[in-house]
């Protein structure tokens, strides 16, 4: 779907005419146009990679399939946020609709799972055209957990961790519904929906990016500035027992599920050691890794150390400079526009869950955020910037649209 949307843009700014309005004309600002160069570079990296290392050309066809359905998202759905018109709240509403059909479908998911059901619906054979992992293609209506049999929920994503990430992001948008009805819808269904996908990240994913949004929104304010540095000459005081609870939370979030936790840092040593092979542009591709790992690909479980194993430097650096420089400018404009605090929000989720995930897997789960965030670089300024310091400014972490 974005790349027809994207032939249908391209037809658009084709056909402009000198005499279309100002602000009816499609105009690619320099943010999009870093992040499509960015993710050009992206793809020369992972040719570069696969030539280096004597791959033949269906590998390189492959693995070019594969950037045209993750990275190239990158860059395809906030040029398609900015460049048409698409009201943020028809998403909004979108994500609240598909947390109602979550909520029916879950008791039948926990059903199956409890009658000892296959769990397994369907397979597509879709995969053979990409071989980029049968479980992307796999319709499942649970998931037991490796370590202690229990259920998880992956829903129409392919493993529980996305369902906890795009649960956060439905979160992010249900709290910008106008509707108290279809608000609430959205704010239960996608509790619901992170609660059965199990997933330790996405539990401490959205109230960090509610915690830090909630900062920066007030980080203009006098009182709260005088309230951050008196919390920072406390936490001083008391550095060392709060540094202790903190490796102990550490080491305690790591014991619910410590084969998981094992197995993702052996990956993230494995890939960051094997990454001097191929500094610069990196494998091309994830490899198959031992039975150690059980089975774990190489340069999996983790963005930044998987960049670099498979696109080197010159691929994790492409990532890294659009999303900061994005990241900024959101963080710069969120105090004039509402739908920046969400196009924020969402960099933020996908930050975190980088550290644990490939985020660029699940671009095409997470692709209204992305669509969100063209539309916020797009935002003109609006009502939300005379509450900045009016009586209103604090009723909600989220303001709604």
């Amino acid at each position: 779907m974005p790349w027809f949307l994207l032939l249908y843009l391209l037809k658009q700014m084709w056909h402009q005419t000198s005499d279309v309005s100002a602000d009816q004309k499609i105009r690619i600002p320099a943010i999009i146009w870093l992040w499509i160069v960015s993710m050009i570079v992206m793809l020369i990296a992972i040719l570069i990679g696969l030539v280096d290392f004597g791959y033949d050309i269906r590998e390189i066809i492959r693995s070019s399939l594969n950037w045209a359905r993750d990275w190239a998202l990158f860059a395809i759905l906030p040029l398609l946020g900015y460049g048409l018109q698409i009201r943020p709240q028809l998403i909004y509403r979108a994500a609240c609709n598909l947390c109602l059909q979550s909520l029916f479908v879950i008791p039948i998911c926990c059903f199956a799972y409890f009658a000892q059901l296959p769990n397994r619906l369907y397979s597509s054979p879709l995969e053979r055209l990409t071989q980029n992992g049968q479980i992307y293609y796999n319709v499942e209506l649970y998931i037991r957990d490796a370590d202690s049999g229990g259920l998880r929920l992956a829903l129409f994503t392919p493993w529980a961790p996305a369902l906890g990430l795009i649960s956060c992001v439905f979160f992010i948008f249900a709290l910008q519904e106008t509707n108290k009805t279809w608000k609430w819808i959205g704010l239960i269904g996608s509790i619901v929906m992170l609660a059965f996908s199990v997933s330790r990240g996405a539990y401490i994913f959205l109230p960090i990016t509610l915690l830090l949004i909630w900062g920066l929104q007030n980080i203009v304010r006098p009182a709260m500035q005088i309230g951050a540095g008196l919390l920072i000459f406390i936490a001083g005081l008391f550095s060392a027992p709060l540094l202790d609870g903190v490796n102990a939370s550490i080491e305690a979030f790591k014991n619910t599920r410590r084969s998981s936790s094992n197995l993702r840092a052996a990956l993230e040593r494995t890939a960051l050691e094997r990454w001097t092979e191929a500094p610069i542009w990196g494998h091309g591709k994830q490899i198959q890794g031992a039975p150690v790992f059980k089975e774990m690909p190489i340069g999996s479980h983790h963005t930044w150390f998987g960049l670099l194993f498979t696109q080197g430097i010159v691929g994790f650096l492409a990532f890294a400079i659009p999303l900061a420089s994005t990241m900024i400018l959101l963080a710069i404009k969120m105090h004039k526009s509402k739908v920046a605090k969400v196009g924020l929000s969402v960099l933020l989720l996908i930050l975190l869950a980088s550290m644990s995930d490939n985020t660029e897997k699940l671009a095409y789960i997470y692709w209204s955020g992305l669509l969100t965030v063209g539309i916020a670089l797009k935002a003109s300024p609006d009502a939300y910037s005379s509450k900045l310091y009016g009586p209103e400014h604090n009723k909600s972490i989220l303001p709604s649209s």
